[in-house]
């Protein structure tokens, strides 16, 4: 019997284990079915078409920004201790995808949340991140911002932190830090959650005798973000159209 590629034994394994199972399992299938198959061809396979795996990185294919899309995203991993995986599936993990850090060093992030990616929204969504991602410079400068500078050639957009991805990190003229999120969920105190997250980070490790101040970004600002933002200090929210520009929310 001629011997599909690993990927393609991967989706066989998957789909014959009834859509899930550990990444012993799925090893074992496939070196019984075909046999002949070395285990560290397999184990690397495995961890390169996991989209949430966070060492897929390291494989030729997963180097460069993409979304998670393709016939190479086939796992979704449910257990680190285990290797328990299932079938990918969109509309039940959300939508994955690799980025670049400020050192332009690939990592896996999550792009939409399983309801964003069941919820069409055909003038938000990706278009306004990348279209935010493009115009960032020009959106800070008209409200007296620059992005923060970490090092030469590296700034603050998508600033990874320990407590997750800030979109835009950024400075006004006299060197206090403003953390922008682009909040394309519903959720409320998601959104608030996060954005306190990271703006305790920035204190703790960046700000120094400086303050911080944060601006959530969104397309629909919702009576419930409206209400939530207004009792915390220092942060605000603002509304981003489709041309990105930011129009504040009064209380």
């Amino acid at each position: 019997m001629e011997k599909p590629p690993i990927l393609g034994m991967i989706m066989r394994a998957i789909t014959d284990l009834d859509g899930r199972a550990s990444y012993i399992d799925i090893a074992l299938y496939i070196r019984t079915k075909w046999g002949g198959v070395r285990k560290d061809a397999i184990r690397r396979q495995l961890v390169a078409c996991t989209v949430n795996h966070p060492s897929r990185i390291r494989y030729k294919h997963n180097k460069e920004p993409r979304v998670t899309d393709g016939p190479r995203d086939i796992l979704f991993r449910l257990d680190e201790q285990s290797g328990l995986v299932e079938r990918y599936n969109p509309a039940t993990h959300g939508v994955w995808e690799i980025r670049m850090d400020q050192r332009n060093k690939p990592y896996v992030a999550q792009r939409l949340s399983p309801k964003e990616a069941l919820t069409p929204k055909p003038d938000v969504g990706i278009s306004v991140r990348d279209l935010f991602r493009r115009d960032v410079t020009a959106i800070l400068a008209a409200h007296n911002l620059i992005l923060y500078i970490v090092r030469i050639g590296s700034t603050g957009l998508d600033y990874r932190t320990e407590a997750g991805i800030i979109d835009a990190l950024a400075v006004d003229p006299e060197g206090n830090f403003v953390v922008l999120d682009l909040n394309l969920e519903v959720s409320a105190d998601r959104a608030v959650w996060r954005i306190l997250q990271c703006m305790d980070w920035v204190e703790t490790y960046l700000a120094g005798d400086k303050t911080v101040r944060g601006i959530i970004l969104t397309p629909q600002p919702s009576i419930e973000l409206r209400r939530a933002v207004g009792l915390i200090p220092l942060v605000t929210v603002a509304e981003i159209k489709l041309n990105i520009t930011i129009k504040p929310i009064t209380s």
